[in-house]
């Protein structure tokens, strides 16, 4: 998957083609979201509204300065930009749709899901395939591939 636009084929960018997260957890430029006939998401048909709103997509924006100014922390500085697409399912029935470099780390991916969700990174519980992941591994230690689903668990604090 290229670092572009899924609509306008454009490359993502921090202005007119900075990367949006709409409400189904699909991402789209910020230029295809002002577009008066965008009123539903074109790949799920979920209905978008509030275009001023939405939250950019920060672990992408990550990933595009990583392209350009050498590699941050969990990001293989020989890896170009290649992005996966993963399922992140809650509690509550919402699964997010998640376009991520598997050599992002997991702490990225919670950064991802808090903007889409409004959960804090703190209290999300990820879980692969058994196991809860941990905050500094990247993605790509879990062996992680495209389509592979994580379920988020929101971890309640409490006792007596």
């Amino acid at each position: 998957m290229e670092a572009e636009c899924f609509i306008c084929r454009n490359e993502w960018n921090a202005t007119a083609h900075a990367p949006h997260v709409i409400p189904c957890g699909h991402t789209l430029c910020r230029e295809c979201l002002q577009r008066p006939e965008m009123r539903e998401c074109p790949f799920c048909k979920a209905a978008i509204r509030g275009c001023a709103d939405l939250p950019c997509n920060h672990a992408l924006m990550t990933l595009l300065a990583s392209k350009d100014a050498g590699a941050p922390r969990g990001v293989c500085p020989k890896a170009s930009l290649q992005l996966t697409q993963i399922f992140v399912r809650t509690m509550t029935d919402l699964t997010i749709n998640a376009h991520v470099d598997l050599y992002s780390t997991v702490a990225d991916l919670k950064a991802l899901i808090r903007d889409i969700t409004g959960v804090p990174s703190s209290q999300q519980r990820l879980i692969y395939c058994g196991k809860q992941l941990e905050d500094e591994r990247d993605l790509r230690s879990y062996a992680m591939k495209a389509n592979d689903t994580v379920h988020m668990i929101v971890r309640l604090r409490g006792g007596c």
